[in-house]
């Protein structure tokens, strides 16, 4: 039986949901990340630093990948953006502060679409 490569393996483990390309596979138990490993002496990866790598090559040094949709299972390189870890920390500070606004407008009938890089849209 032929051996799949990685990136057909990473593939058959992902699912399109609206915009975002979601990790199916195993997570992290910590954190929630998607990892994967191939093999029983392969070495663990988080799903979001192996697709970034994928499409745009090697993390730049003293980066890490942030995922501009705020949804950590997503693996769109699109949606992956190498930043500072102060500018990830602020950036998924500010995503939790979206969520519970929209959570709050959801209870006054209100529906909002927020994005931390765009502006927001109410929909009232």
């Amino acid at each position: 039986m032929a051996q799949v490569s990685n990136s057909v393996y990473f593939m058959l483990r992902t699912k399109r949901v609206g915009a975002c390309l979601l990790w199916t596979g195993g997570t992290s138990g910590k954190n929630g990340y998607g990892s994967f490993r191939r093999g029983r002496k392969g070495k663990s990866r988080y799903t979001h630093q192996y697709a970034y790598e994928q499409a745009f090559g090697a993390i730049p040094k003293g980066l890490e990948i942030d995922h501009v949709c705020g949804t950590t299972l997503c693996v769109e390189p699109s949606h992956l953006e190498a930043v500072t870890h102060g500018t990830n920390l602020r950036r998924g500070f500010a995503m939790r502060r979206l969520r519970q606004a929209q959570h709050e407008l959801e209870e006054l009938g209100l529906t909002a679409t927020f994005s931390v890089t765009k502006r927001r849209h109410c929909n009232g």
